[in-house]
């Protein structure tokens, strides 16, 4: 900022005297020669040089108007001549055009007037210069920061200082790139010059006042200093700076940590109170539906819920009730019974009752399971071996949300062993087998005739669903009987079947169920001999018939009926052994 006492007025007025000056009656027109201080600076003779020049002399004129002379360049020598002036030392030079370079120039150069005297063999010709020198400042730096921005209240917000710089600088403010100016009420600024008496450099400082809105919570703020060089106006800008803003909490708002929409028993949850203030509030009451008594604290956690911990939640900012915020919390809860469960032994006939059931706040879904495979929901009437296994009762929200219950059963059905016998022959040999039904898994043994079987090679088939086969291979000399015992720790059962040494080609086994006995090789055997009787007899008592036909009727029909009686006999003997 420039005022009338500044330095750059005061040369501006001394240049304006200074054009407008005469000496010798002629009219003097000062070249301005501009420099940065600490280089070098080049001054013209600002003189046409003549034909009969003589030689050139440099000076400089004292604050009090004595000339002093610097140097002097001869057309008759190529190396000018320097006078002793000690400030000058080593430090001049003139140049083929005879402008005068001063190195290293410093603030005692500035404003100084130097005139270069052109000596012809006619006349001698002045033409004065004005040395202007220039200091860049430091990077303009924003100081003393406050904290934070208080909305609705005018703080300073910082100093922005740019040092040693010749002239002074002019200081300009910026939020969000936008000039920052004073009149408003919200702006005041406040600029400050010092010069060092030293250096004689300017450090110029400019205090900012500013009332904060609350969206200067992203707003950066700058300041730019703008100062003269030789070739004109300058500027630099400083780095942009952010300031916390403070504002109050106007809005309250309340959620559930972690955020999830479904809340079981046995989980845990947080119910969590924010301000939109900055900074925001640290404290709240709380009410809730397990607490009498409000709860003053950052936030409200509930482990392990329980279904008492359904209701409304809610929250105020603890020094403004007004401020407040509430939601409601429902806590879903699934039970499930299964009657019996756990490992259940029963006896195979027996009826088994199996009751499943549930209790939620929320429509549930109910599914049963054998042994991993879905199924209806079971029920026993009268126990069978193949209705071992495990049951597994599972019951969860409909929609699939939430956590699943389930509980097993894993049932198993005993009994005493149940076996039959069937057999099978090809040729000579006879494959008994003996069908095994039971649990504990019974043991086997075979008997042949009246002694156990002793022989290797008997099979047998995997134990599956309570069943298994065993068998054996014999090829019998004699008729025989074979029997299968089948024994566990609840009892015994047996089966046998007659087997022939009469080898019938083909011969299939008949298959028996608990009612049907099976037909032994023995009986076949008898009623084929009964059957060839009756066919003897009868062809005999034709041929009689024939030879003796003159005899009476009645003693032929007494024979032959004495026949049939006989074969009935042998008949009813022959099923009787069969029964």
């Amino acid at each position: 900022m420039m005022t009338p006492n500044s330095t750059g007025f005061q040369t501006l007025c001394f240049l304006t005297l200074l054009c407008c000056g005469i000496l010798s009656g002629q009219v003097l027109r000062f070249y301005i020669a501009n420099g940065i201080i600490g280089e070098a600076v080049r001054i013209p003779c600002n003189r046409t040089i003549p034909d009969n020049l003589i030689f050139v002399k440099w000076k400089y004129e004292r604050p009090d108007g004595v000339p002093v002379s610097l140097a002097t360049k001869s057309v008759s020598k190529e190396t000018p001549q320097f006078d002793d002036v000690p400030e000058y030392v080593k430090r001049l030079n003139v140049s083929e055009d005879f402008s005068l370079i001063i190195s290293n120039a410093g603030i005692r150069e500035h404003d100084r007037r130097f005139v270069c005297m052109v000596t012809t063999t006619e006349d001698v010709l002045e033409a004065p210069a004005l040395v202007k020198l220039f200091k860049l400042p430091s990077e303009p730096e924003i100081i003393n920061k406050a904290q934070f921005l208080e909305v609705g209240n005018k703080q300073k917000l910082g100093d922005c200082i740019a040092r040693e710089s010749f002239p002074e600088g002019n200081v300009t403010w910026y939020r969000k790139g936008t000039i920052l100016r004073p009149g408003d009420g919200d702006v005041e600024i406040n600029l400050r010059i010092e010069k060092n008496p030293t250096s004689s450099f300017y450090t110029t400082t400019s205090e900012l006042h500013y009332k904060a809105k609350k969206e200067d919570v992203h707003s950066d703020f700058s300041c730019q200093v703008t100062f003269f060089v030789p070739s004109g106006q300058n500027s630099s800008l400083s780095r942009k700076e952010y300031f916390d803003v403070h504002y109050p909490t106007e809005k309250v708002t309340i959620e559930v940590v972690p955020p999830v929409g479904f809340v079981n028993e046995g989980d845990h949850f947080t119910i969590k109170c924010t301000g939109d203030g900055n900074p925001p509030p640290q404290e709240f009451e709380f009410h809730t539906p397990l607490e009498s008594e409000k709860v003053v604290s950052y936030n409200y956690t509930v482990v392990s819920a329980k279904r008492n911990a359904t209701g409304d939640y809610s929250c105020a900012l603890n020094h403004d009730k007004e401020k407040k915020a509430s939601l409601s919390v429902e806590v879903n809860y699934l039970d499930m019974s299964l009657t019996p469960n756990g490992e259940v032994n029963r006896m195979a006939g027996e009826n088994l009752s199996v009751l499943c059931n549930s209790s939620s706040n929320k429509p549930v879904s109910l599914t049963w399971k054998k042994d991993n495979k879905k199924i209806d929901p079971p029920i026993f009437k009268k126990l069978h071996y193949r209705d071992s296994g495990s049951y597994v009762c599972e019951v969860g929200y409909k929609g699939g949300e939430g956590t699943r219950l389930r509980k097993t059963l894993i049932l198993t059905v005993e009994g005493k062993p149940q076996v039959k016998v069937t057999k099978k022959i090809s040729g000579g040999m006879k494959k008994i087998n003996c069908s095994v039904e039971g649990f504990p898994k019974p043991d086997v043994f075979w008997i042949l005739a009246s002694s156990p079987y002793s022989g290797n090679s008997t099979e047998e088939e995997p134990y599956v669903n309570q069943r298994f086969t065993s068998s054996i291979k014999i090829e019998p000399k004699e008729n025989v009987t074979v029997t299968c015992v089948a024994v566990n720790k609840l009892g015994r059962a047996d089966d046998m079947v007659n087997v022939s040494a009469v080898n019938i080609p083909d011969e299939e086994s008949e298959t028996r169920d608990d009612d049907i006995v099976t037909v032994h090789d023995q009986a076949k055997l008898i009623i084929a001999v009964v059957v060839g009787l009756l066919a003897a007899a009868i062809v005999a008592g034709v041929a009689y018939w024939i030879y003796m036909r003159t005899k009476k009727t009645s003693k032929s029909v007494e024979k032959n009926l004495g026949n049939c009686e006989e074969s009935r006999k042998l008949e009813e003997n022959n099923h009787t052994s069969q029964a």
